[in-house]
């Protein structure tokens, strides 16, 4: 009998990407994957379900249906208009899921939560460990690190099989327009030859692994992951952001120009940063991919 996968947020970057590496890879082979969004998600070969993640009822019922082996969530959003937004969908949707396979009780052996690097804030020694200290300066990091807390504790206290993933930054075809990656993405699909693509400050290094490298991370550690850890998911060394953009117009095969916008100013981000990738590669040399 197949095992079921519920993964909430298939419409979204990451998601899109993990249903190409689950065909792929042939996991319905084995896996009952469920295709789970807000909208019913059209993936050739997965069912689609849709769902009101924010809606704990509506979570709680899906969940005591389906009694699911595995769940993944990679639901989430990297701004809204108000920091209760932000909450709701980083930590409440996750809470809802959470609550639910505890009210549920179908016995789910593994539940993956997408954590961030923005968790760590800017005053870290690179690179930065799982054991480093949080201290989020973004409202995108601190509701990402209630989730790591949410998890922490629901682990310790019900039991509950959660590894977090905290994941440093995505590169890849179809990232959040509210990304660098995702915007330069955008600017450059719609530039002609002589264009000019305007950029924040390009001497910024990050931590930057391919999208498809790193769902190919998540399912190990879906399958293989200890509850209640939470691992670096990263390459263990930074690139400068004009490196990144450099290749995505040299791939594009257009003459851009890259200026400086005088309104793209963020606060609350340092210009180096890079995690420490010994706990997966650790973890990857055990369970090998």
């Amino acid at each position: 009998m197949k095992r079921t996968v519920l993964v909430f947020g298939a419409n979204g970057f990451i998601g899109r990407h993990f249903f190409s590496f689950a065909e792929a890879r042939n996991l319905s082979k084995e896996y009952s994957l469920v295709a789970i969004d807000r909208l019913t998600p059209d993936i050739d070969g997965f069912e689609g379900c849709a769902c009101d993640c924010l809606d704990a009822t509506t979570v709680l019922a899906l969940i005591a249906e389906r009694k699911p082996d595995f769940i993944i969530d990679f639901i989430g959003s990297f701004a809204a208009e108000s920091l209760e937004s932000l909450v709701n969908m980083n930590f409440g949707v996750a809470k809802n899921i959470l609550d639910a396979v505890k009210r549920a009780d179908c016995k789910t052996q593994k539940i993956l939560l997408i954590g961030s690097a923005a968790e760590m804030g800017m005053e870290q020694s690179n690179p930065i460990s799982e054991s480093a200290i949080p201290d989020p300066t973004t409202p995108y990091g601190l509701t990402k690190f209630m989730q790591s807390c949410l998890a922490m504790y629901y682990h310790r206290v019900f039991d509950l099989p959660i590894v977090v993933a905290r994941t440093f930054n995505l590169s890849g075809p179809g990232a959040s327009p509210d990304l660098s990656i995702g915007n330069f993405e955008r600017q450059i699909s719609s530039a002609k030859d002589g264009d000019t693509i305007l950029t924040g400050d390009l001497s910024n290094r990050r931590d930057f692994m391919e999208v498809d490298r790193a769902v190919a991370i998540y399912w190990e550690l879906l399958m293989h992951g200890s509850p209640g850890e939470i691992y670096n998911v990263c390459s263990g060394s930074s690139v400068s952001v004009r490196s990144v953009i450099d290749g995505m117009v040299e791939k594009s095969g257009k003459r851009l120009g890259l200026g400086r916008d005088p309104h793209f100013v963020k606060s609350g981000y340092a210009n180096d940063v890079f995690g420490d990738a010994s706990k997966l590669n650790d973890f990857l040399a055990k369970h090998r991919e």
